[in-house]
């Protein structure tokens, strides 16, 4: 049986008795009420989403491909052990963008084929909120741009393509001029030395077409 019908009951039951069908709950709050499978997850995780996502237009596609692609299982594992707010924000991001970035592939061959109806709407859709939203989540996520490049690129808009390759070069810079970050670089498998050099690369070949 469905969670609507667990929460509401069949339709059908309720016409026959008279009443009014209740208003459904809207995704924020099966979020809150940690409806399953919210339930995975702790409190302190449902009050970060909304502290973030709320009031930016990106707190229902969170939830809606979150529960879609499976995602939930992922958030609760990196619950696990602890909970630090910058850590969690960081771990969600490169959730989002692994899963937005393996949905490209998909999206270039429904491009392929001419499908720009409903099938290639979907398939848009999922690579650009995955992405959009794990930069509400990481500012700095330079994955995110470069995702929204390619996916903007790969349907032949060039005018987005390039703004948010533009503003992935201006990450860039600014992680340039931060000591702290480039001295960061090469301790972790996160950081290689070339870490600022690999993102502008990929950056411009957005850019540049």
């Amino acid at each position: 049986m469905s969670i609507l019908k667990r929460l509401f009951g069949p339709r059908e039951k309720r016409e026959r008795e008279g009443t009014a069908p209740e208003p459904r709950l809207t995704l924020k709050e099966m979020l809150i009420a940690q409806i399953p499978p919210w339930d995975r997850v702790p409190r302190a995780f449902i009050q970060l989403v909304v502290e973030v996502l709320d009031g930016s237009g990106l707190l229902d596609v969170f939830i809606f491909h979150s529960v879609k692609e499976g995602l939930v299982a992922r958030y609760a594992i990196i619950c696990e052990g602890g909970f630090s707010a910058s850590v969690i924000r960081a771990q969600i991001s490169q959730i989002l963008c692994e899963t937005g970035n393996r949905a490209l592939p998909a999206l270039a061959k429904l491009m392929a084929k001419g499908e720009r109806g409903d099938k290639g709407v979907k398939a848009l859709m999922l690579c650009c909120d995955c992405f959009e939203v794990a930069i509400a989540f990481e500012r700095t996520q330079v994955a995110g741009y470069i995702g929204l490049a390619h996916a903007y690129a790969t349907i032949g808009r060039r005018d987005k393509s390039h703004e948010y390759a533009e503003r992935g070069m201006s990450l860039v810079a600014e992680f340039r001029a931060d000591p702290l970050w480039m001295n960061a670089r090469g301790e972790s498998r996160f950081f290689p030395l070339d870490a600022d050099d690999q993102m502008e690369r990929q950056l411009r070949i957005y850019l540049e077409h």
